[in-house]
């Protein structure tokens, strides 16, 4: 949507916070939605990186603001004689982007959407920490606030304090002086991940109080998760801000409110969680998911593709949804049914897929798609890359798929021949025991031979792994990170993390035949996806966790998301496109033993930082000024991800 054009009277807008790189498929198909159910005056907007975009070109001086409140804080802290614990950390973080400026924010983004992007490695990672360190300083300005493009959220709260919201000013500014709302009717906001759950209710009420009369509608995997999981308290408190939520899939539900508001006929829900005329909230008993064959294509021609901060296209398209498999113990997202963690599967025919890919192409200059599928079935899969080769599409694709087959070679040269270059499996465990405590559905035996036929074509091959199921051994755990190391030459890509338990899982829902003894929700009212736990295994001792670590070191090859080396990201797709498969492998190789950047790896300070800087747990206790300066390292602080880039 342009900024400068009057609003149609539905508007579906993606908020802030997520990744300003690659535009969010679910508006492109909701909108395609209305539009084929003959709602032409609706629209959609992606105020999640226009906020972005705003705030780093110092639009309404946020950053100017932030920029000063660090100076001041700086100043005014580092006089004290003593500080608390929290006062020590947020020091620290100050101290940390002392040295981030306005010149640095500007020439990141810049160099993001530069066609050299990716060329120079130190000038990534330079640019790169930059935006990362804005994100953590904004947390510092805006004291109690967790920031970020996967975090959102003050102290728990279901919304954003006005004054510790750093895009209010944007959003007020956009709304009253270039966004003209008034013959708004129907407002939806697509609410995909936590991180976009305050920014969401808080732009809603800023909204009402402009146009009281519209309905607002949120949907989206967040939504949904509320409805199914969370306490009736949190849905109170969510309904307390909005019209309706949809729970699962939305494009049918829309589509029913619109003729409901829009046309004025009796409202058929569907999927809809609403009140009824006491006011009492009514909630769906069952699910509806759509036909993904006949959904119309996705109209991604309201979003400024060039907005974002990657320098070619890459879109995301649902080719299938739901999950074949759908039994994995671990396994939770929000578009599923009550009780199940994931959605049934259904797919578009290869046609219309390979239709679709090669419109995106002439339409919108995508030529590369990431398939934001659950788990692509191996056979739907090889008819798609045959429809593509038929065609003879330029379009590359990146997908998620499960390793539960091998692939043999001549299956491999038709996935490359018909545009697949990126393939990425959660393999999980590379232990068999441990797979069959996952419900996993898949043999370790076949990895090798799967890993090595899809490189051996040119395709590059990702996994993600965790430590830490329920009832795993530290043997079991080592034999994973083992397996990535002795498998590191057919690997473009390897991540592993701590086991997290979901809500929602089946671990969640049967703790006992996990061996979980005690499963400890957070306090308070607030939303959350994770919980701790406790087994009757109990936890690796102190000299396993280090063996854990140091092995973890030597084997993860990327980065978190959205940067390049995280699984199924623009800037990963496109790093390896241009420096081929084995760049990730690279990078580690160049940077273990070197500085690319230093300005975020040292921190000095009369105040011995290394208490917040090294510790897990908070002190009760003052930390004393001293007469002599402290230096301490504060990178996996700020960064606390892989540890191949320092």
């Amino acid at each position: 949507m342009q900024l400068t054009e009057s609003l149609p009277n539905i508007l579906v807008i993606n908020p802030p916070s997520a990744n300003p790189m690659q535009p969010p498929a679910s508006l492109a198909a909701l909108v395609g939605m209305l539009r084929a159910s003959g709602f032409s005056e609706s629209s959609a907007l992606d105020l999640n990186v226009v906020s972005w975009i705003h705030l780093y070109k110092n639009e309404e001086g946020v950053l100017a603001h932030v920029f000063d409140e660090r100076d001041r804080l700086l100043t005014e802290m580092n006089r004290r004689n003593a500080l608390s614990y929290q006062e020590a950390r947020r020091l620290l973080y100050l101290e940390a982007t002392r040295s981030l400026s306005f010149q640095d924010i500007a020439a990141s983004c810049e160099y993001m959407k530069s066609k050299d992007s990716f060329a120079d490695r130190s000038k990534y990672h330079r640019a790169r920490n930059s935006l990362e360190g804005l994100n953590v300083l904004m947390g510092a300005v805006f004291d109690g606030l967790k920031f970020g493009y996967s975090k959102c959220e003050h102290e728990g709260s279901l919304l954003l304090p006005e004054a510790l919201n750093p895009f209010a000013k944007i959003w007020a500014a956009l709304l009253h002086k270039k966004v003209p709302v008034s013959q708004l009717r129907l407002v939806g906001l697509s609410v995909n991940y936590s991180s976009q759950l305050a920014p969401a209710l808080s732009l809603i009420r800023m909204l009402r109080g402009l146009i009281p009369n519209c309905h607002f509608v949120i949907g989206g995997a967040i939504p949904t998760r509320i409805v199914n999981y969370m306490s009736h308290t949190v849905l109170d408190l969510v309904m307390a801000e909005v019209d309706s939520i949809v729970v699962g899939e939305g494009e049918t539900p829309l589509v029913r409110l619109a003729e409901h508001i829009i046309h004025q006929v009796p409202l058929r829900a569907v999927n809809l969680v609403h009140r009824d005329a006491e006011g009492n909230i009514e909630v769906p008993k069952y699910v509806h998911f759509e036909d993904i064959g006949k959904l119309p294509i996705p109209d991604w021609s309201d979003l400024d593709l060039s907005s974002y901060l990657t320098p070619d296209v890459v879109l995301t398209y649902d080719a299938v949804r739901g999950c074949y498999w759908g039994k994995c113990a671990f396994c939770s997202y929000g578009l599923a049914t009550y009780n199940h963690a994931t959605a049934p599967y259904r797919e578009r025919s290869p046609e219309v897929i390979a239709g679709h890919l090669e419109t995106f192409r002439r339409s919108y200059g995508a030529r590369n798609v990431i398939f934001a599928d659950d788990a692509i079935h191996p056979r739907m899969l090889g008819k798609v890359a045959r429809a593509l080769a038929r065609i003879g599409t330029p379009v590359k694709i990146a997908i998620e798929i499960r390793a539960d087959r091998p692939f043999d070679s001549e299956f491999c040269r038709l996935l490359f021949n018909g545009g697949i270059r990126q393939v990425f499996f959660g393999i999980e465990s590379a232990n068999g025991r441990v797979l069959e405590l996952m419900n996993k559905g898949i043999n370790p035996e076949n990895f090798r031979q799967l890993y090595e036929n899809l490189h051996s074509v040119g395709i590059f091959v990702g996994i993600q792994t965790f430590i830490g199921f329920p009832g795993e051994t530290f043997e079991e755990s080592m034999e994973t990170l083992r397996h990535i190391e002795d498998c590191s030459e057919q690997l473009s890509l390897a991540a592993n993390w701590d086991f997290s338990l979901l809500v929602g899982s089946d671990v969640y829902n049967n703790p006992a035949r996990y061996c979980i003894e005690k499963i400890v929700k957070p306090s308070g009212v607030c939303y959350y996806e994770e919980v701790n736990f406790k087994t009757s295994y109990g936890s690796p001792s102190p000299d396993q966790y280090a063996a854990l670590e140091e092995a973890r070191k030597r084997i993860t090859i990327g980065d978190r998301d959205p940067w390049a080396g995280s699984a199924m990201s623009s800037h990963t797709f496109l790093c390896a496109e241009r420096l081929g498969n084995n760049c990730f492998r690279e990078w580690k190789r160049e940077v273990q033993g070197s500085d690319y950047d230093t300005r975020f790896l040292f921190v000095e300070s009369y105040f011995d930082l290394a208490v917040v800087a090294n510790s897990a747990s908070q002190s009760h206790n003052s930390i004393e000024k001293t007469n002599t300066t402290h230096r301490v390292s504060v990178n996996e602080v700020l960064f606390p991800v892989f540890p191949c880039y320092w």
